[in-house]
């Protein structure tokens, strides 16, 4: 619905999953018009559900001392584009999934057929699980977050896919091999 500084209003991303509505709040004056923000949400989405994911190191930064999460959890099922993901919103960061990266996933679906692909900060498998569906010959997924390898291994799961490589390290090490892949 909201992708922060690409729609001008910079932090304040607000994705929807199935019918529930994260908010990632990133900047003061989103927790200062949090009420109005979640009242519009239920107006004009008419939804009973709505997850606030205050970012508690972007908003310290500007600022606010009293960052306060949601305590709805969960989890999601939802597709994108043919790739079946499970969102921890308990656990996530931002909203759950880079939604406004779903254009970029099919991009690369398009370009992997019979490519070798390296997705670095991989977190939920986007990139590669795309990849990797779309007949990729080589998949290697890289993030330093031990939780977000052994999600992006779910949904690798879920996909039937058992092509990609799931590495955990630092992303920035894996740039010196970056020759050695097609994407």
């Amino acid at each position: 619905m909201f992708n922060s500084e690409g729609d001008g209003l910079s932090g304040l991303t607000i994705d929807c999953f199935n019918q529930v509505y994260v908010v990632a709040s990133s900047a003061y004056w989103v927790e200062a018009h949090k009420e109005d923000i979640l009242c519009s949400i239920h107006e004009v989405m008419s939804t009973k559900q709505v997850i606030w994911r205050a970012q508690e190191k972007p908003l310290i930064q500007d600022g606010w001392t009293r960052v306060i999460n949601s305590e709805q959890a969960g989890t999601q099922q939802v597709l994108e584009a043919g790739v079946l993901y499970e969102v921890d919103f308990l656990n996530a960061q931002k909203t759950g999934l880079f939604l406004d990266q779903r254009e970029n996933h099919q991009r690369i679906a398009k370009l992997a057929s019979g490519k070798r692909v390296l997705d670095l900060y991989t977190y939920t498998g986007g990139f590669a699980l795309h990849a990797a569906k779309a007949g990729a010959t080589q998949v290697t997924a890289v993030d330093s977050s031990r939780q977000a390898i052994a999600l992006a291994k779910q949904n690798a799961m879920l996909n039937h896919l058992d092509s990609i490589e799931f590495i955990e390290a630092d992303a920035r090490d894996y740039l010196v091999k970056a020759a050695e892949y097609d994407l």
